[in-house]
């Protein structure tokens, strides 16, 4: 399981994504879905900065991120409604720490 770290109350552009080889331009939607300890599901869509690259990121929004160990994964809706979720077999780590 692939863990990333982040530091509480961060807002903006955030987990610049690359699906390699893949078009994005038959999507018609990609959320990130994390789950936080405190058991807050936090959806987001995501924005396609290439889709011919396959390259896009997340907007986090304030109060999205709050201290502790939260999962992430990532949904992919296709032009025909089937969905897939990044990672297949287990969501990402997020262990996000306070802002000092």
């Amino acid at each position: 399981m692939k863990t990333f770290y982040r530091v509480e109350g961060k807002t903006g552009a955030d987990f610049p994504s690359e699906l390699e080889g893949v078009d994005l331009s038959t999507l018609t939607a990609i959320l990130f879905v994390l789950l936080r300890d405190d058991g807050a599901r936090i959806e987001r869509p995501a924005t396609i900065d290439d889709a011919a690259a396959g390259t896009f990121h997340v907007e986090w929004q304030p109060g999205d991120l709050v201290a502790g160990a939260q999962q992430l994964e990532i949904v992919v809706i296709d032009g025909s409604g089937g969905v897939d979720k990044i990672p297949e077999r287990e969501p990402f780590a997020v262990i996000v720490r306070q802002d000092l």
